[in-house]
């Protein structure tokens, strides 16, 4: 049977599942280009600046007329800058300047991207990241989206915030919504969630699923409850350092909690004192990432980690497939013996990422004739005597539904307050040393497939031997590379 024979619709989900280049099965020949063509122009990007005006203008006249198949096929636009002409401001005694769009250039855009959006009838996910301060919102004829990116900086005007409420007044199929705020500044006020559904009419409610809510503002009211009812994906990153972000956030979970809003995934990156009640109350946790970015003393540290594994953790043992959980700085939340055992009954378990902690064994003189002392620095063992790091590797041969892992650094405690990133970052490199030393030296006791991320490698074992081998190198930019991580991980 050739290709021909093929329906069409049998032939795009082949496409769909399988990951490479649309493009080279485009090519092969002329009916499976055509059957997959709706896959390849189902998204499009515009990224409108001066370094590359003229190509981004021909790419958004091109769209706008209908020229092109993404004007037929387009599900998913996603706008990353609409800055196509600047001036520059000098500022006295400054070598910098600052780039401003002429108010008249970004109305004549602005009017340009309305009419697109008028030519993309299946137009559902609409991603926009507002970066023009001038830019009058020309999102009048969007409506019917199923799902809603936006990105802004602190102190959003007013008028952009009604135009997006406006868009999601006119989908009343609208799924989902993430809201991130770029840029903080002395008193500037992030962008609110309740600000674009306070409009909303709460007999008609939304039936959300997925929210993310990046460094912007969220309470649950009366205005923002009803259209969460059937909400199950949930990211919030706050300011943990912010008292009020810090009391809004305790009101959110015990919102959720008092509510009977169970969710599948949650990404937090502050480990509040609502959180852990709220984890312990219900069953049925799918992806859970909690990222400890500090906020709170070592002891109440400590305190919550333990309520977390011992209480809040075996309510979803039978459920969860994704667990990431980072620290900041060494203790308790980092993988060891005191969590083991409740984290090996997670037997539907497919992606695990941990940090693990060190101990410092004593000094030695720095190499290259370097002046002073450098602490030796070793990967924390176990009552038994074994390195913490062979024990996550074992572990994961105990849970055969493993696919990846991620084995990774925190701050040590007594850099907890540390305010030179020096040290910091001289202590993250010893432990990767560490960790890379101590993946290769590990011997499986039966083979794993799991790709597991350690130090500045990926691991994997393929000869039969027991043995992890590196298959790449990670980004140089280490430690800092791995943080995407846990940017989407629900």
């Amino acid at each position: 049977m050739s290709i021909s024979h093929l329906s069409v619709e049998l032939l795009q989900e082949i496409a769909y599942m399988i990951p490479s280049d649309h493009s080279q099965l485009r090519a092969a020949c002329k009916y499976l280009n055509f059957a997959i063509a709706p896959l390849f122009f189902a998204s499009v990007t515009l990224n409108v600046h001066q370094p590359r005006l003229s190509l981004s203008m021909s790419h958004l006249e091109a769209l706008a007329t209908g020229e092109t198949p993404w004007s037929q096929f387009a599900r998913s636009l996603k706008i990353e800058r609409l800055s196509p002409f600047f001036r520059s401001e000098h500022k006295s005694n400054s070598d910098s300047s600052r780039w401003t769009p002429r108010k008249e250039e970004a109305d004549w855009t602005a009017g340009t991207v309305a009419y697109l959006l008028g030519s993309l009838p299946l137009l559902e996910d609409f991603q926009f990241t507002f970066d023009c301060p001038n830019l009058n919102p020309p999102f009048d004829r969007l409506s019917g989206l199923r799902a809603l990116s936006l990105t802004f900086p602190s102190g959003c005007p007013t008028a952009v915030m009604q135009s997006m409420a406006q868009i999601i007044f006119r989908s009343p199929n609208l799924a989902s919504i993430k809201l991130s705020s770029r840029y903080a500044g002395d008193g500037d006020e992030s962008p609110s969630c309740n600000d674009l559904l306070r409009g909303l009419s709460p007999t008609q409610p939304l039936h959300l699923t997925v929210l993310h809510i990046d460094w912007c503002r969220l309470q649950l009211d009366d205005a923002t409850l009803p259209h969460l009812r059937s909400l199950k994906y949930f990211r919030f990153c706050s300011n943990p350092w912010a008292t009020d972000d810090q009391a809004s956030v305790e009101r959110i979970w015990d919102t959720l909690r008092h509510e009977r809003i169970y969710l599948s995934g949650i990404h937090t990156q502050y480990i509040e004192e609502g959180l852990l009640p709220y984890l312990s109350s219900y069953s049925g946790i799918e992806r859970l990432t909690i990222v400890s970015v500090g906020g709170c003393t070592e002891s109440e540290s400590t305190r919550r980690a333990d309520q977390f594994f011992e209480c809040a953790l075996p309510r979803h043992t039978q459920s969860l497939v994704q667990l990431s959980c980072f620290a900041m700085h060494e203790g308790r939340w980092s993988f060891g013996a005191h969590n083991a055992g409740v984290i090996s009954q997670l037997h539907k378990l497919e992606s695990l990422r941990m940090s693990v902690n060190s101990v410092e064994t004593g000094y030695s003189v720095k190499r290259g004739g370097g002046r002073g002392m450098r602490k030796l620095i070793k990967i924390e063992t176990d009552p038994d005597d074994r390195n913490t790091v062979h024990l996550f590797l074992e572990l994961i041969t105990q849970l055969p539904s493993v696919r990846d892992a991620a084995i990774l650094p925190a701050n040590a405690e007594r850099l907890r307050n540390a305010t030179c990133g020096n040290p910091i970052v001289s202590h993250k490199s010893s432990v990767i040393t560490q960790i890379d030393a101590a993946v290769r030296e590990f011997i499986a006791p039966v083979p794993s497939s799991a790709v597991v991320l350690a130090g500045h490698n990926y691991y994997k074992m393929h000869d039969g031997s027991g043995k992890y081998h590196a298959q790449e190198s990670a980004n140089l930019s280490w430690p800092y590379s791995y943080d995407h991580l846990f940017r989407n991980t629900i």
